[in-house]
């Protein structure tokens, strides 16, 4: 499976981020893994964000499943402080 990046990718602010997750075997602990219904997964990638350093070429990912993580961040809550 191949995932590609359009090249005006960004995230909205530079405090975002985007990573993406492949599921794993059994132990994948020791990659810093996180499950996702109970099934392990391991990032794949740099963790991205803002308008540079994003892949220019395709992702080529093992498998037929992967998780798109998407973290943002939201400047009201600290308003509401």
């Amino acid at each position: 499976m191949t995932v590609e990046f359009d090249p005006r990718c960004m995230t909205a602010q530079n405090e975002d981020s985007v990573r993406i997750l492949i599921p794993f075997g059994d132990d994948a602990s020791q990659y810093g893994s996180e499950e996702v219904d109970g099934i392990p997964y391991i990032p794949v990638m740099d963790v991205y964000s803002g308008a540079y350093g994003w892949p220019q070429s395709a992702l080529v990912l093992p498998g037929n499943s992967y998780v798109l993580h998407i973290f943002y961040f939201l400047l009201n809550s600290l308003n509401n402080v």
